[in-house]
């Protein structure tokens, strides 16, 4: 529990309803005065590849993350897709007219499906391809805002002010009594959630034999409640809510500042890979921070000490200075000595 909120929150929800949004607008963007068809063709074929290629390009980045990116791809956005595809106005046309689009209609599904270079020409009017994406924007759009307020929500539970005396629960139940924004939206959230009831054998789905006869015992079978709902932010919502209930322990990342699940009380880095770094981890990286800090915190100290030596006999006058050394010179010394001590500077700083 807790993982598919990381993933939640990792996911750029505001970039992908841009590009929706962009795509929209392009498809109004062919000028209605020009007569010359075959332009008006070709434009509407590459408008159609171009959303093609954002639908794929969208379930790549998606649908590997978790299984519930991928249904939301794969399920809720394709399904409305045939939706947006067949029009009620599409049965005000005449016969012949609704064979030529539902055969339009098919090619594109497939070009949609599975991208092949066989299908670049495949089209369908600009106003049905708009019309879907309209709905995938609004469905972004819910999701980033719920992003945006899920985040701060998120850090005043795991991080509050009196970290080390407050619970995860206390935190949760005093955002729960008395915070009316987080009150309206869980209110809000729930209305598209239903709970269901099913029984599962060894985590698979169990389905019942009416011609079985007798039922063992070592069938294990187990009950369980699920959130059935067509609405992903909803679904977010409430599991934010459990993993405040059972006190799970999310973490923001020393290295890239996002969330993770940690193995321990002590671990402040995640396993994410790093951009640019040949496959190391943030915890690779947080590893050889800290060893860097320590081996300048040890160096410089040593330089420190070996560089103001002076070159007398180690006496001191009457208040502490040393002879040979101008007070704004054994000043700047001790400051340098002092950030050399926290590991805050390192011998080519010095």
């Amino acid at each position: 529990m807790g993982l598919w909120l990381i993933v939640f929150l990792d996911v750029d929800w505001l970039g992908y309803q841009t590009l929706a949004e962009q795509l929209w607008e392009e498809g109004d963007t062919i000028p209605p005065e020009c007569g010359d068809q075959d332009y008006i063709e070709q434009w509407q074929i590459g408008y159609a590849r171009k959303v093609a290629e954002w639908y794929w390009h969208l379930k790549s980045e998606l649908s590997p993350q978790h299984p519930l990116l991928k249904l939301l791809v794969e399920q809720q956005f394709h399904n409305h897709f045939h939706v947006a595809l067949q029009p009620d106005s599409m049965y005000e046309l005449s016969p012949e007219m609704q064979r030529k689009l539902q055969s339009e209609c098919l090619e594109y599904m497939k070009l949609i499906d599975k991208p092949s270079e066989s299908g670049s020409q495949c089209w369908v009017h600009p106003d049905y391809l708009r019309e879907w994406l309209r709905f995938v924007a609004q469905i972004l759009h819910q999701l980033h805002d719920c992003q945006q307020k899920l985040t701060p929500l998120l850090d005043r539970v795991m991080h509050g002010e009196d970290e080390n005396h407050d619970s995860i629960l206390s935190r949760y139940y005093a955002l729960q009594k008395f915070d009316l924004p987080f009150q309206c939206l869980v209110e809000s959230s729930y209305r598209f959630l239903s709970p269901q009831f099913h029984i599962t054998k060894r985590r698979k789905m169990y389905r019942y034999d009416k011609n079985k006869v007798r039922y063992y015992e070592d069938e294990k079978l187990e009950g369980h409640t699920y959130m059935a709902t067509d609405a992903l932010h909803a679904l977010t919502i409430w599991e934010f809510e459990m993993v405040c209930a059972h006190e799970i322990q999310l973490r923001r990342c020393a290295h890239c500042n996002r969330y993770f699940v940690p193995y321990s009380v002590v671990n402040c880095y995640c396993d994410r890979p790093v951009e640019g770094k040949n496959g190391k981890m943030c915890k690779d990286i947080g590893a050889m921070s800290k060893h860097q800090q320590k081996v300048n915190r040890d160096e410089a100290k040593k330089a420190v000490s070996q560089g103001v030596q002076p070159d007398t006999d180690g006496s001191k006058t009457a208040n502490g200075t040393v002879p040979g050394y101008s007070a704004a010179i054994q000043r700047g010394a001790a400051a340098w000595a002092g950030a050399a001590g926290t590991g805050g500077v390192g011998t080519d700083h010095l």
